[in-house]
């Protein structure tokens, strides 16, 4: 199946989309006191998606889909929306297990990695959660490539035009695959995805659990500009990383060898949970249709700076804050619960 695949690509997150993927949140041993508050951020976040898309909702049984109907009505979100698909999962991090769409031509694909748990880090359920795209191209009707190469989408971000952006930290770590290089991997990468160009970045905030995924440090805005976080404090621990990530990024072009406009990004306010600093980044924002969804971390003068500068950077969208205080604890936020799928 592999060698049909030519004049391919990975859109970017800003272009037409038919829906969003969501899994329902149910796992207490994610949220062990937050879970009631996460589903409310859920609720906010699936009714201003269905307000213009499509939603993909999986839920666990057709007990819970039951449930959720009710919620969807009770707060009077568009279910003509909202697609309920019974797809079990142990947990919510479509980005990272859901598929990873390519298109060819007028055709739309599912590539599906293979998903390990953020190199073997938590329960083998999570193993469970690598069925979901299979699951999906068969209640969707969609066509799929299997690989056989672990990636987590959240570790990726792409323009559109052939060029993707990474971490060293996660895709080299050899908790992924036991031996392996950078030339192995942009292989892979430019063969499923149609990648011409990979940039390569040092970076991981504290607190992050996945080795330094992409979406919570950098992200395109358009084809040859991104978004970096940055710390202000410079005694705050993630300081001199951010501030060389910045710097790297100023000196990387583009497929085309275009200089990369990079546009800083201020990081929240610390979010602490138990004494550990938790991974709260604007930069883990979602671009869907005709909004951006940006996580608020109850830091006012930081969450309205963030969402002002990214409404300046989306000005034909509207930039929505969700308090995602809830969400976080998780060690994720609304870009790692959510994957795009593109309209073709």
């Amino acid at each position: 199946m592999i060698n049909q695949l030519s004049n391919h690509r990975m859109p970017a997150e800003w272009e037409a989309q038919q829906a969003i993927i969501l899994s329902w949140p149910h796992n207490k041993e994610t949220w062990p006191s937050q879970l009631d508050g996460v589903i409310l951020t859920y609720l906010k976040i699936i009714k201003e998606i269905a307000e213009h898309q499509q939603v993909w909702l999986n839920v666990n049984s057709e007990q819970i889909k039951i449930e959720v109907q009710r919620l969807l009505t009770l707060y009077c979100i568009k279910q003509s929306n909202v697609h309920l698909l019974v797809i079990p999962t142990y947990d919510v991090w479509a980005r990272d297990y859901g598929p990873v769409y390519i298109v060819q031509d007028s055709n739309r694909i599912i590539t599906d990695w293979e998903f390990n748990s953020w190199g073997g880090k938590y329960s083998p359920q999570y193993f469970l959660d690598s069925d979901v795209p299979q699951l999906i191209a068969l209640h969707m009707e969609e066509k799929l490539i299997q690989t056989d190469f672990i990636l987590e989408g959240g570790s990726i971000d792409v323009n559109g035009s052939g060029t993707l952006i990474t971490t060293k930290s996660c895709l080299l770590n050899p908790n992924r695959h036991s031996v392996v290089n950078s030339n192995t991997i942009e292989e892979k990468l430019k063969c499923y995805l149609g990648i011409k160009k990979v940039l390569w970045l040092d970076a991981a905030l504290v607190g992050d659990d996945t080795d330094g995924h992409i979406d919570n440090l950098v992200r395109f805005v358009d084809t040859s500009t991104v978004v970096c976080v940055q710390e202000k404090n410079s005694k705050d621990e993630n300081y001199e990383s951010l501030r060389q990530l910045f710097l790297d990024l100023k000196s990387m072009t583009d497929q085309d060898g275009i200089p990369l406009k990079v546009i800083p990004l201020q990081m929240p306010k610390k979010v602490m949970f138990d004494g550990d600093r938790l991974p709260a980044s604007y930069g883990n924002f979602l671009i869907t249709n005709r909004k951006v969804l940006v996580p608020t971390y109850q830091s006012p003068k930081e969450d309205r700076d963030a969402i002002c500068v990214l409404q300046s950077l989306f000005p034909e969208r509207q930039v929505v804050g969700i308090d995602c205080v809830d969400l976080v604890y998780g060690l994720g936020s609304i870009h790692c619960i959510s994957q795009q799928v593109p309209l073709v």
